[in-house]
């Protein structure tokens, strides 16, 4: 029959980096690497109405683990989803914004009856379409081959380039500076685990050395144990420990940095082995959105039979989610040619 213990149930939103629950011990991550901007250039940032400029982006996955990266087909400027994100073109969009440009931008993709343009407006979210069109768009990924989908693998690129024009008539007199706005959105999986267990009694030997670890990537997931009153180490209990786990799914970026990174996140697949259970929460938070540095803690209660000597269980969680780099607003300026 199963005992009930600790029965404690909660869901906190941490919004600081922060160590483990109640001074356990923590997981050891594979590492945050994961994309990284090779090159961002615009040529030239300055010119004059009816001339164009060429803006170049070269991305690469420099972790271990693939990186899914998903272009959307664009459309002909029948309808202006640049109205969707903020007025100021310096303001970081939310979440639910860019949701809605995109969906936008496939509800055009859809309704439109020519053939589909494919301008990663995915990527390139802003481009002042009233002042600017693409003359010319150009994607290569692995192995040189264009797709509307790359999935890199470690080492693997992508370059982008956009050729974009002006004409005179859409040039005031006194010029005009365009802000380019890059999002570059990859799709992931973190999957972590913590090896636990259970002794009859402080007398058992058990164990000794009990791993846990996180897979790499941007999204990290920390597995703690609570409520251990065992001498060997946090992830070993006495058969009646009031037994919990926390785990905090953590964004591992560094605050500061020349481009940052939000993710966009569901609660994580919680299993455990057979000898022992888990009780979590029933509701938990879908669609959680991670800045650098932030976390999420869902904290839940173990459960087991009766123990006879000692026993080692797993603790796993996995889940997807989306990595949005922000590259930020990058310049062009746009002289009138009576000046």
């Amino acid at each position: 029959m199963m005992r009930h213990r600790a029965v404690l149930i909660l869901l906190t939103l941490i919004l600081a980096t922060s160590g483990c629950l109640n001074g356990g011990e923590s997981t050891d991550s594979d590492g945050a690497e994961a994309i990284e901007i090779q090159e961002l250039s615009i040529q030239p940032q300055s010119i004059y109405a009816g001339s164009s400029s060429t803006v170049i982006l070269h991305i690469q996955n420099v972790g271990e683990i693939p990186a899914e990266l998903t272009l959307d087909s664009g459309y002909d400027g029948s309808a202006d989803c640049s109205d969707l994100l903020p007025d100021d073109p310096y303001d970081h969009p939310s979440p639910t914004q860019l949701d809605e440009y995109y969906g936008c931008i496939d509800d055009a993709a859809d309704e439109d009856e020519g053939p589909l343009k494919n301008d990663a407006d995915r990527i390139l979210t802003d481009r002042c379409r009233d002042i600017f069109d693409v003359e010319q768009f150009d994607v290569t990924g692995p192995n040189d081959v264009s797709s509307e989908k790359y999935v890199l693998d470690d080492g693997e690129e992508v370059r982008f380039s956009w050729s974009l024009s002006t004409s005179d008539d859409t040039i005031p007199l006194h010029g005009y500076e365009c802000p380019l706005r890059f999002e570059v959105p990859f799709e992931y999986s973190v999957n972590a685990y913590r090896q636990v267990q259970v002794k009859e009694s402080r007398e058992i030997d058990g164990i000794a050395n009990l791993e846990s670890r996180s897979s790499q990537g941007p999204l990290m997931i920390d597995i703690d144990t609570i409520g251990s009153t065992s001498d060997q180490g946090s992830s070993t209990f006495i058969d009646g420990d009031n037994a919990e786990i926390g785990i905090t799914i953590r964004n591992q970026g560094q605050e500061g940095t020349q481009y940052t990174g939000l993710i966009e996140v569901d609660a994580p697949n919680i299993t455990s082995s057979s000898s022992i259970d888990h009780n979590c929460p029933e509701e938990l938070d879908d669609d959680m959105t991670l800045h650098e540095g932030e976390s999420q803690t869902i904290r839940c209660d173990l459960e087991w039979e009766d123990v006879d000597g000692s026993f080692r269980a797993d603790i796993n969680a996995e889940t997807d989610y989306n990595y949005v780099k922000s590259l930020g607003t990058h310049n062009i300026e746009v002289e009138h040619r009576g000046r």
